[in-house]
């Protein structure tokens, strides 16, 4: 239904990140999720 895409794509932006959906080379769907490191201090 692409409602539990679109919750992972809200988390990701309430923490600065992303999500990217492209074609997988092998067939499918592939998935790249981005979110940023921060270094403790």
């Amino acid at each position: 239904t692409g409602l539990g895409l679109a919750i992972v794509e809200s988390a990701m932006q309430q923490h600065r990140g992303w999500v990217k959906a492209d074609d997988s080379p092998l067939g499918g769907l592939r998935l790249t999720l981005w979110l940023p490191l921060y270094k403790r201090t």
